[in-house]
Formats: structure tokens, sequence, C-alpha cells
């Protein structure tokens, strides 16, 4: 690999990708009450498994699925047995809200290993897999940084845009708007 120079992926719509994971993902699940809830907690780290597995994937045209099976391994060698079983779990929670797949939990003295496999249920420690995801996201920003293919390959893959709010609210109406957008946003082509 021949290595990056700084100056690239400092100002890269690629970092502030990976910012806005660790903004939006990762850091409310480590400092808000969001944590508590297994689902929503898994909901989340899916959603970030998704965003950068369309970044890393080698075929630019890969499906959901296999961008999301093909990420696991970077969250720990343990992921890839049980991706089928992750894969299902993490369709039934995002577009049922529906566990039907697996025990869940963030207590430290939950019975049950990580990602076991029983009678046909997985054991999912929520805390767990917050961990290895916050270690996957860094390994993979130095990797952006160590690695010019991989770097201009997820540059690829996003676009700068400018976030503009539409004239159609009605001021009196109470709505949750976006929130206040200090930069430039990036989104997925």
């Amino acid at each position: 690999m021949k290595p990056l120079p700084q100056g690239p992926y400092a100002t890269s719509a690629t970092k502030e990708y990976i910012a806005s994971i660790r903004e939006h993902v990762i850091q409310p699940l480590q400092t808000s009450a969001v944590a508590d809830h297994c689902f929503a907690a898994a909901m989340l780290i899916f959603a970030g498994i998704d965003g950068l597995g369309r970044l890393v994937h080698r075929k630019p045209a890969a499906g959901a699925g296999e961008r999301f099976k093909d990420f696991l391994p970077r969250l720990g060698a343990e992921y890839q047995p049980r991706d089928n079983e992750i894969w299902k779990l993490r369709n039934s929670l995002d577009h049922n809200a529906i566990n039907v797949a697996c025990y869940m939990s963030k207590t430290e003295d939950a019975k049950g290993e990580h990602l076991e496999f029983d009678n046909g249920h997985l054991f999912i420690h929520t805390a767990r897999l917050l961990a290895d995801f916050c270690a996957a996201v860094d390994h993979l920003e130095s990797e952006f940084q160590r690695d010019a293919l991989l770097f201009r390959q997820a540059e690829s893959r996003l676009e700068w845009a400018e976030l503009v709010l539409s004239g159609w609210r009605d001021p009196t109406v109470k709505t949750t708007p976006p929130p206040t957008v200090l930069f430039t946003y990036v989104r997925q082509r």
C-alpha cells in the first residue's frame, strides 16, 4: 500500500462521512440514553455498517446484503460465521422494528456469549457490538489515510452537496426539522 499524504484526507468527503458516523451513530450510543435500548443501538450500528460497507466494497454495484456481510469481518473474525443471522436480524429490525431472531442485552452480567447461536436464536451484546464497531471505524479511518486506492474508491462513492431547506414548512406547525448544518454535508452517490 502506498501511503496517502495527510492533505487529501484532511479535507475529503470521506473524512466528513466518518465524522458524521461518529457524530450520529457512535456518540449518541456512548453519551445518551439511546444506548439503553438494544433495538435502537443495533439499528444505528447496522445503519453505520450499511453506509461504510458501501464505501469499501470492491464492487460499486454490490447489493446491500453483500456489502453488509462483507463489512462484518471488520468488526472481528467471529462475525463472519454469523453473517446470515446478523443480516436477517438487521432486516427484521430495520424493516419491521421486530426482533424474532435474537436475544439482546447491554449488561455485563447477561447470560450468553456475544454472537452465540442457540436453538435458532443469536445472542447479541449491544455494548460489545458498539465496541467492535468503534474499533472498526477507527481502523477503517487509518486505512483511508494509508491506502490511496481505498481512499479514492470511497471518495468516488461520495459527493458534496449543499443542504438547502425548502420553504414549504409553516413556522406555526410544530415539526422536528433537520439539525442546523454548519458545513456542506456528504451523501452517498
